[in-house]
């Protein structure tokens, strides 16, 4: 089963639409093939047709639509797989949402305060004893942190690992800090692998002091993801829980903005 799957009929409307809309809002962009070898890119206006821009190839404007049009079949692709899963999860018809209506839930950042979110690798460097494992050019802690990211990477989450979160006077690098652009929401998430250790147990629960005293809360804003001997880590056991915690917060979007629907997945 794909783990996209866990996400909720809410969930996967409003990410249809929310790109959906981003798709229909880029020009599309075509390659003409020249006979004398100077081959063209044009873009073109998706709802009139009207020629926008028309640059030769190899310029530097016609990288940058190559580009875009590179972008434009990356996001196709994906909207496609979307709609699949929502296929295999219902017959219903998607519905068409006024995204504009869904505000930042509350007591959640939101996206402009996770875009001045520096993150680790932009000014921390650690020797491999610190973050021995690398995952797509970043070093971070753990085995367990390595494999969230890989989820957080299927699942198709925006996220930064170990940003500079400041708690009043105390600096904290939360293992990860996940991004939902449609409701312009972010939330901090905790990554805790050895709760078995007294010593570990009473840093977490320290750390979560800190949050909560900053209005973080664990289970409303605050994803902590714990592995113990009764729950091991894996794909599925990770996926639910971090799409069963966005689940919520979408539902909770959904009720604020008073937009009723008859999706019956949460």
């Amino acid at each position: 089963m794909d783990i996209r799957e866990n996400f909720s009929l809410e969930y996967l409307c409003l990410y249809i639409n929310y790109y959906q809309n981003i798709l229909d809002s880029m020009p599309v962009v075509y390659l003409i093939k020249k006979r004398d070898g100077k081959h063209k890119i044009r873009a073109v206006d998706s709802h009139t047709q009207k020629i926008i821009h028309e640059y030769l190839l190899p310029s530097s404007q016609g990288q940058a639509l190559l580009k875009n049009k590179e972008y434009r079949a990356k996001l196709q692709q994906q909207l496609d797989t979307y709609k699949q899963i929502w296929n295999n999860k219902t017959t219903q018809a998607i519905p068409k949402l006024e995204i504009q209506k869904l505000m930042t839930p509350k007591n959640f950042d939101d996206i402009s305060f996770y875009n001045r979110l520096v993150p680790e690798e932009a000014f921390r460097k650690y020797g491999k004893n610190e973050h021995p494992y690398a995952y797509k050019g970043i070093y971070m802690r753990s085995k367990l942190e390595m494999l969230v990211a890989t989820i957080l990477d299927k699942l198709d989450l925006n996220y930064k690992y170990e940003p500079l979160l400041m708690l009043g006077n105390y600096e904290k690098y939360p293992d990860f800090f996940i991004a939902l652009p449609f409701i312009n929401a972010c939330f901090p998430t905790e990554v805790a692998g050895q709760m078995v250790k007294s010593s570990y147990r009473k840093k977490t629960l320290n750390d979560l002091d800190k949050y909560y005293f900053e209005g973080y809360i664990f289970n409303k804003n605050l994803l902590l993801i714990i592995e113990d001997e009764d729950n091991p880590a894996n794909d599925d056991v990770i996926a639910s829980v971090i799409c069963d915690f966005i689940n919520r917060i979408v539902h909770e979007a959904f009720i604020s903005a008073q937009i009723h629907n008859n999706l019956k997945s949460y």
